[in-house]
This record gives C-alpha cells, structure tokens and sequence, in this order.
C-alpha cells in the first residue's frame, strides 16, 4: 500500500497523556508515530495544575526545570466559606505550604465554567488559592502568572444559567460577584473562558486486542476538573504504562510480556473508579459545617497528589512468599510494594554533599535495587552487602545479566547489552569508617572513558547545609539489618527484600518476566 508507515509505537492524542507518553521512547531504538487532529499546539492552557507527583514525572524526563520556571508556584490555600446569616463570606482558614497536596471536587456539576482573567477586586485573598462556599453557590480561585486568576465556577442542577452553548461571559461574571458578595469583582483582560459539561466516566477496559490497544487519559476517564486531577491522572497513566510497553519493545521480557501489559489496568482502573467517587462525594461537603469540611479537606490532600495509590499484587508488586499483605516486620508504611517511594535527603558517600533520591531515578527504563545496608561498619553487614553485590553481577545467577550489560561484540542479544536495573547503596555508617573504592564493583562500576561512577553510593549523614534526612528513622528501617527495595522505572516499590535474600530478588524479576528461570546459586552464595 502506497505510504504505507510501519512504527512499534502509535499514539492518538498528543494532549498531556501522549505527550508522556512518547517521553518514554525517547533516547531508544523504539520508533514512535504521534498524531493529532489539531495542527499545531493549543495557544491556551485547559489543564494547567500540576500536583507534586507530576511534577516528579517531568523531572524524570529531564523536563522538570523548564516547567518550573514557566510555573507559578502557589504557596498559601484560603477557605472561605457563608456567614452566619448566609449574606456573605468569610474568611475560615489559610493553610500554608501545602498547596501542591490539596485539591477539590464537586458532585451533580452539570457544567463547569472557567474564566482567565486579571481581577480588578476588593477581596483579600484573590493571590491565595481560595475555596469560596456560599449560599448562592462555590467558586475556586486559582492565582496565575502575571496578575492573573483562574476561576472556576461549578453549576449545579437547579441553576438559573443556561446551557453551556447558550452562557456569555457576562453571564459567568455575574454568578461569580453574586457568590463572592459582598466583596466587587470586575474582568479587566479576559485571556480565556469556556463553559462546558461535565460527565463522570470510566471505561470497562483500558486494554484490548490482546495487551496490543491502551486507552490513557481522557480517552478511558472523565470527571470535574476542579481538583485539578484530570491533566495530573492522565499523565500518571501514561507513566504506568510507557516503562512497561518500552521494556516489552526493547525485548527486556524474555516470557509472557502480556502479563506485565496488563498490570496497566489492573493498576490504574482502580485509581480512575477511586477518582469518581471521590468526585461525587466531595460536593457534600459544601453544604457541610465549616468543622467537618476542614477535617476532609485536609483528609483529601494524598488522595489528590496520588500519594496514597498503592497498586495491588501482581508479577511487578510482590509480597514475600507466604505473606498475605506486609511481608516481614521491617515493612513501614513509607516502604511499601505498590506505593510510590518517596523522595528523601541523603549525602554522597563519596564527598558528603547533598542528594535527593529521586533525581536518581530518570525515566531510562531501568529498575533500581536500592539497598538500604544499615551501619556497613559492622563487618556482618558489610560482609552482606558484598555478598548481595556477588550476586548481583553473578550472570549463571541471572541478575547479572541485568545489571552489567554483555560486551557489544559478545553473543548475546542487543537487549541485553543495556543496564536493566541499577543498584544503589542508602548506608547509615560513618562515611569515614568504609572507603568507598572497597565496597563491591557493582556499587561503583568501572567505566573506562569516566572511571568510577562515585554517585551511587549514599549515606543517611548530615548535610552540611540542608540538615540531616533521617531516612532510616523516617522509614523506620533496621540499622543493624536493612532491606533492599526494588524500585520500578515508574519510581513503586515493587518489592522489599531481606539483603540476604538473594532467592527473592531473583524471585522478583523472574515474575516480571525478565528471568527465564531462577537461575543456579552457587554454594558460595549459601
């Protein structure tokens, strides 16, 4: 067929979902086609705020500093809600610092009207983030760069205003000085509105033909904007989904790959379902007493950051065998399979400077195996952590073959002339009682055009300037016996294992589909 075009990878949308999406094939062999039915990008933003969790994709990409010097950063959060005898509003409470956590959402909204605007007003908190509820209706306020303001106005069943098609600007101003009386309101430059209706649906499947169709995004799930979820949930399906079909292309899988595809709605329907309902409840708290709706406001906050997804059990989030849930003892609620591991301060062993975790986890397509060794001064521990490096580079073992890529003129296939998974070091000893260049090569891999990679190994140390990160006391985390965690490319914790349990780290990537056997432990590993 004339024009015909063969690509591993087509993407239909290049809204925030695609966008992501494509990121993830970028620096590969895999070749992507992204199509539109719009000729060039969107002059003005629809979707524009972007939770912490987000934020973290994009600085994966590499991406992260770009979106924050075009971002405003929203710093105070205002509650405002009707006076005692229902004529105006007032002031309740301002949280601080805590904006990129919370968020909020209406139930019943047959429209939703939204209005870029620079506000010629009385009212105080028009830079704050403001949550208004009053008798005559809710208004969210959202600061922007250059003196401008977002305003979101739900409409609710029952409403004097029109239908989307039908509703004029001058329409949207009134209700909204209607909700914020007694305070004025006047529009002076107008850069954007619409008006439109809100439906609240997810698909049955977000997966056909076979794990070889995925529907992301908007395309599988809609609800209110007003938490500012929609842009945030679509781009954290195509994260979820991207490692997977790039490590399945890269031929990473050496069996059942259709397996690993379909974690992608195992993982990410359940959040979509979660999404709705919070959707539809959160309206009720409009209504309620200033006490309560405090209470699940801030109740709210990782819900709508994403921080408190756990995905269930699957061939990438495994459980110690035997274990219904948690696993072993030394599992804390911030170290768990299928939660997001987050971001905490360490020092580089190598000269005491300050690191975050996360800017070590790029969007490669690569596992992690953090280890966290304990106090490596120890000589029991020690002598672990360099039993485990043995194992890890062992490749009769079958870890090695993922952890230390095959010569480029060797035998072995392409894709395994690639780093599958990395392996750092979070140890809580003295940086001067262990020499970094002792510690196991897998630790601080020879490369013979840089040398030493000194960037992989971590203590849990003060920082000269930015104070101590407490990593072990905050994940409650075993000093005198430690735990590896597997860390997926899309930055969940796959599994914790003890540091000598080298049966369960293969275990792991055996279940992922990245092993073909267990592989042969030699005695020496016994």
């Amino acid at each position: 067929m004339a024009g015909k075009t063969t690509v591993d990878v087509l993407i239909i949308g290049a809204g925030p979902a695609g966008l992501a999406l494509a990121n993830w094939f970028r620096n590969s062999d895999i070749t992507v086609l992204l199509i539109d039915k719009k000729p060039g990008p969107t002059p003005r933003g629809q979707a524009e705020g972007l939770k912490s969790t987000t934020n973290e994709i994009f600085a994966s990409f590499g991406i992260g500093p770009q979106i924050t010097a075009e971002s405003w950063r929203l710093e105070e959060i205002a509650i405002w809600g009707p006076n005692r005898d229902g004529s105006g509003i007032v002031r309740e409470q301002v949280v601080q610092d805590k904006v990129e956590e919370l968020g909020t959402i209406r139930e019943t909204v047959l429209q939703q009207c939204v209005v870029d605007l620079v506000p010629k007003t009385n009212f105080p908190d028009i830079r704050r983030v403001c949550y208004l509820r009053a008798t005559t209706g809710a208004i969210l306020i959202v600061p922007r760069n250059d003196k401008e303001v977002r305003l979101y106005i739900p409409v609710e069943s029952g409403s004097a205003l029109p239908d989307p098609k039908d509703l004029t600007l001058d329409r949207i101003m009134d209700a909204a000085r209607e909700i914020m009386a007694p305070y004025n309101l006047e529009a002076g430059a107008v850069s954007w509105w619409s008006a439109y209706r809100v439906g609240q649906r997810v698909g049955s499947h977000f997966s056909r033909c076979n794990e070889r169709a995925f529907l992301v995004g908007d395309a599988v799930h809609t609800h209110s904007p007003k938490a500012g979820q929609g842009m945030n949930t679509s781009i954290q399906d195509a994260y979820n989904l991207g490692w997977k079909l790039r490590l399945v292309l890269q031929g990473g899988i050496r069996s059942s790959p259709e397996a690993l595809l379909r974690t992608y709605e195992a993982e990410r329907r359940p959040v979509a379902q979660d999404l709705i309902a919070f959707d539809k409840g959160y309206l009720k708290l409009f209504a309620a007493p200033s006490s309560q709706f405090d209470t699940e406001f801030l109740r709210a906050m990782k819900f709508t950051t994403g921080l408190s997804i756990r995905y269930p059990r699957s061939c990438a989030v495994q459980w110690p065998v035997g274990a219904d849930d948690l696993g072993p003892s030394l599992l804390k609620a911030d170290l768990v399979p299928g939660k997001r591991l987050q971001d905490f301060q360490v020092v580089y062993h190598a000269d005491g400077a300050t690191a975050r975790v996360q800017k070590r986890m790029q969007a490669t397509g690569a596992f992690r195996v953090v280890v966290f060794a304990g106090d490596i001064a120890k000589p029991e521990l020690l002598r672990k952590l360099q039993r485990l490096g043995e194992v890890l580079v062992d490749r009769d073992a079958g870890l090695g073959r993922l952890t230390v890529p095959a010569p480029s003129d060797s035998s072995d296939s392409k894709a395994w002339q690639q780093v599958w998974v990395e392996v750092l070091v979070v140890h809580s000893a003295e940086r001067g009682s262990v020499e970094l260049l002792d510690l196991h090569e897998v630790y601080r891999p020879w490369s013979t055009d840089e040398g030493y990679d000194y960037w992989r190994v971590f203590a849990d140390a003060e920082s000269v300037h930015e104070g101590h990160g407490r990593v072990y006391e905050r994940l409650e985390l075993d000093k005198h016996k430690g735990c590896c965690a597997v860390i997926r490319p899309d930055g969940y914790v796959g599994a914790v294992i003890d540091v000598d349990d080298f049966q369960g780290l293969i275990r792991y990537f055996r279940g992922v589909g990245m092993l073909e056997s267990e592989g042969t432990l030699t005695g020496r590993f016994e």
